[in-house]
């Protein structure tokens, strides 16, 4: 078998809730699906995050890549992403390189599950078949009050999520940890509540932040300190009981490498389609795993990018939860089947056992996003 093209397409929703994070406010969500197709009439599906910049970057990057991969075996995934972060190195290393990378590695692993018959979290080397999924919410929005955002948290409860998180650090610290003890007693104790500060604060902030959290029972607080700020974010974690995640902004098994080096996190936080895909993201949680640190999967795309950070998780032995975000968003509702993102009673999904990523993709439903 050998890979004859690479191709993408590009889909845009403009938000009509903005919404809003204390790094951000958000009007507008992209997708860039990847598709590696083969002489023998298989075709692979990724994704590759944006990174907050306009699809037409991304694609043009994997464009870009396409000569490097055309004619080879797609299942030589660790030569095509050595060759690949080679040919990136002078204008990559992290960013926008590291993830289109990560959209054709998605897409190499969908295709090889596909060829083999198989889940792709099993040809990984399954460790289980349900992950533990949260709820993703809490962020800011124009006219909103606190009792807004308990009522929010316990919708999720409804639903079935046994974890929650909101978003801090746009506001005054004493308003922002008001919104965290109304969640906190909306959903009562056992419930898993976390907190995203998105590198707001300065250290010593962040210290502050981490001492008024500790009353809550916080499972982690998020990104605390600018992404490279590591020794400011081991600072943090040695301050506190509080456990502190990230970084969603690190890419590779070498920035990873770096946190866990330095104790700045508790929790690693990659995203597939950012930090390298599955086999780079495998690394970094065996690398986690050897400093007994859990990984949490970060999953703010498409439900495509879900599903595949789905069988990450399932794949490895220290994985904790995958983000799951509830905002309206039509590419996450509509790109596949929701019975496949469907929580049971302990907030658990199970994986398909279908080939693959284990799914398809319900192109006539967001046609009208493509750019």
């Amino acid at each position: 078998m050998k890979i004859t093209d690479v191709k993408t397409e590009s889909y845009i929703y403009n938000v009509e809730d903005v919404f809003g994070s204390a790094a951000r406010w958000t009007t507008q969500r992209n997708v860039v699906l990847v598709f590696i197709e083969t002489d023998e009439g298989i075709t692979g599906i990724g994704e590759a995050d944006s990174v907050g910049s306009h699809p037409r970057v991304i694609a043009a990057l994997i464009d870009e890549l396409k000569s490097v991969i055309v004619g080879r075996d797609p299942f030589h995934v660790e030569e095509i992403w050595a060759m690949l972060y080679r040919q990136t190195m002078f204008y990559g290393r992290r960013g926008m390189a590291v993830a289109a990378i990560s959209g054709i590695d998605v897409a190499l692993w969908d295709l090889m599950g596909k060829t083999a018959k198989q889940p792709v979290y099993k040809l990984l080397g399954g460790a289980r078949d349900k992950v533990m999924v949260y709820a993703s919410q809490g962020f800011y929005r124009p006219g909103k009050d606190v009792a807004h955002y308990a009522e929010e948290a316990v919708r999720a409860k409804k639903a079935g999520f046994k974890a929650v998180k909101l978003k801090i650090g746009k506001l005054s610290i004493r308003e922002d940890m008001e919104r965290v003890a109304a969640v906190r007693e909306a959903v009562g104790p056992d419930i898993r509540v976390m907190v995203d500060g998105n590198f707001a604060y300065s250290v010593k902030e962040a210290i502050q932040v981490a001492k008024n959290l500790e009353r809550y029972d916080v499972y982690f607080f998020e990104e605390p300190v600018w992404a490279d700020d590591i020794a400011g974010s081991a600072q943090v974690a040695a301050s506190t009981s509080v456990s502190i995640a990230g970084y969603e902004t690190e890419f590779t098994k070498y920035g990873f490498r770096e946190l866990i080096n330095a104790r700045a996190v508790d929790f690693v936080q990659p995203s597939l389609v950012r930090s390298g895909g599955f086999t780079e993201c495998k690394k970094i949680a065996a690398y986690a795993e050897a400093h007994r640190i859990p990984c949490v999967a970060h999953s703010f795309t498409s439900g495509w990018a879900l599903l595949a950070n789905l069988h990450f998780l399932a794949s490895i032995n220290n994985g904790d939860m995958v983000e799951y975000d509830q905002n309206p968003y039509p590419l996450r509702q509509e790109i596949i089947d929701q019975q496949i993102l469907e929580l049971d009673s302990d907030g658990l999904i199970s994986l398909p056992d279908k080939p693959g990523l284990g799914a398809d993709i319900c192109f006539d439903k967001i046609e009208k996003y493509r750019v």
